[in-house]
C-alpha cells in the first residue's frame, strides 16, 4: 500500500460526532474552544498525543483551521493509521504522521511543548524538514528554548538551501541527491556503496540499523548554504548523513566520506561514546592512514603541550578551525590505531559493549601518544 493509498486513506479521515469542540492546546476541557464542527468534516491528522488527543487540520468553509480533537470524535482514524504503517514499510511516501512521545490530554504547555520538539526531531531524523520545521514553530509558541530556537533556524537555513529532490530506496538506505548534478545510475551506484559499507562497518562494530537511514549528497556549494558546518568539513552525521560532493562523477573520495558518517550512525546507535572515538574509528574504517607530514606535525603539537589529553576533547568539532581540526583529527586517528596495536585481543567490539573500560584504556592511549 503505497501513496496512492494513503491519500485515499487521509481523504476519508472526517468528523465523526456531531459539534465536536476543536480546541486551540489540546482536547482537554480547559483548552480554548475554536469552534464546533459538523458531523463529515473533513480533517487531516498530524500527529497524536498518546493516541487519545490527535492535532488535525479540519477544513471549514474551505479555509484550513488548526486545532485538537479526541479520538474519538475522528472517523477514519484506523484506516488512515494501517495506510500509513504500510507506507512507511514500503518507504514511498516518506513520514506522513510522526507521533509525539505519549503526553496525556490536557497537560500543561511545557509537556505539549517538549512532545512538539521531540516529533519534530523524529520528522527531522526522517528527513522531513519542513514538517519538523511545523512542529518546531509551535512548539516555541508554547514554551522557549534557545536550544531549540538554534535547531529551528539550522532547519529553516536548510530547507532554503537544499535542492536534492531524487530518491533511490535500499534495504538500510535512502539516498536523496540533486538530480541536475548526479545522474540516476551513479545515485543507484552510490546507494549501492551505502548498502555495501554498512554491511562490512556493522559487522566489525556490531551494529544494526533499525529503520531506513537518509543520506544526502550535495554539490558542495548546496551543502555549505543549508548545514553550519566548518569551512573543512565534507560530512555530517545529524540523525541522517549528508555529504558533499567533492568530485564528478562520485568516486573513492565520496565512497570514504560516505563510510566515515557511517561509522558515526553506527556509534549513536550503540551508545555515547567519546568525541576521539567517534572520530579516529570513523577515519580508520574508510582507510584514512596518517601522513609523515601529519605525524610530524602532531608528535611537535604533543611534545609542546599545545594539544589536549584525550578525555579533555570536547563532542562537537564542527567550529575548529583548519588547524586544531588537523590536529584533532590525527590525534584521534592515531589513538585509535594504537588501539589496534596494543588491544587486538580485546577487540573493538568489547570495547563498545563494555564502555567502563574507556577511562582506563583512554588514559594509557593518551599516555602511549605521548611517549
Amino acid at each position: 500500500m503505497g501513496v496512492f493509498a494513503l491519500l485515499a486513506a487521509a481523504a476519508a479521515v472526517v468528523v465523526g460526532q456531531d459539534q465536536a469542540v476543536l480546541r486551540r492546546t489540546g482536547c482537554g476541557a480547559g483548552d480554548e474552544a475554536l469552534v464546533r464542527l459538523a458531523g463529515g468534516t473533513p480533517v487531516a491528522p498530524r500527529f497524536a498525543f498518546d493516541g487519545a488527543c490527535y492535532k488535525v487540520t479540519a477544513t471549514i468553509d474551505g479555509r484550513a483551521v488548526d486545532g485538537y480533537l479526541p479520538a474519538a470524535a475522528i472517523q477514519g482514524l484506523e484506516q488512515f493509521e494501517g495506510a500509513r504503517r504500510a507506507a512507511r514499510e514500503t518507504g514511498v511516501a516518506g513520514r506522513p504522521l510522526d507521533p509525539a512521545p505519549a503526553v496525556p490530554p490536557g497537560q500543561p504547555a511545557s509537556a505539549a511543548a517538549r512532545s512538539l520538539a521531540a516529533a519534530g526531531l523524529t520528522a527531522y531524523q526522517g528527513d522531513d524538514v519542513r514538517r519538523a520545521i511545523e512542529y518546531w514553530k509551535e512548539s516555541l509558541e508554547k514554551e522557549p528554548n534557545p536550544s531549540l530556537e538554534r535547531l529551528l533556524q539550522r532547519a529553516q537555513r536548510e530547507a532554503q538551501g537544499d535542492t536534492s529532490a531524487g530518491k533511490k530506496y535500499g534495504a538500510r538506505f535512502v539516498l536523496r541527491y540533486d538530480e541536475t548534478k548526479l545522474d540516476s545510475e551513479s545515485a543507484r551506484s552510490l546507494l549501492a556503496v551505502l548498502e555495501e559499507e554498512y554491511s562490512r562497518i556493522s559487522y566489525e562494530l556490531g551494529c544494526r540499523v533499525e529503520e531506513r537511514l537518509t543520506a544526502i549528497v550535495q554539490p558542495l556549494d548546496a551543502y555549505r548554504r543549508s548545514t553550519d558546518a566548518a569551512e573543512w568539513s565534507g560530512g555530517q552525521f545529524d540523525g541522517r548523513i549528508r555529504v558533499a560532493m567533492l568530485e564528478s562523477p562520485p568516486g573513492a573520495v565520496t565512497r570514504r566520506a560516505l563510510t566515515h558518517e557511517i561509522v558515526h550512525a553506527c556509534l549513536v546507535g550503540l551508545g555515547s561514546f567519546p568525541a576521539w572515538l567517534h572520530e579516529g574509528l570513523a577515519q580508520h574504517l574508510a582507510g584514512e592512514r596518517l601522513s609523515p607530514a601529519t605525524l610530524t606535525a602532531l608528535g611537535s603539537a604533543l611534545r609542546g603541550g599545545t594539544v589536549p589529553r584525550l578525555e579533555r576533547i570536547g563532542q562537537d568539532w564542527s567550529r575548529m578551525s583548519t588547524r586544531h581540526s588537523t590536529l584533532a583529527y590525527a590525534m584521534a586517528l592515531a589513538a585509535v590505531e594504537l588501539f589496534y596495536q596494543h588491544y587486538q585481543a580485546f577487540g573493538i567490539r568489547n570495547l563498545l559493549r563494555n564502555p567502563q573500560m574507556l577511562d582506563q584504556i583512554t588514559a594509557d592511549l593518551d599516555r602511549r601518544l605521548r611517549q
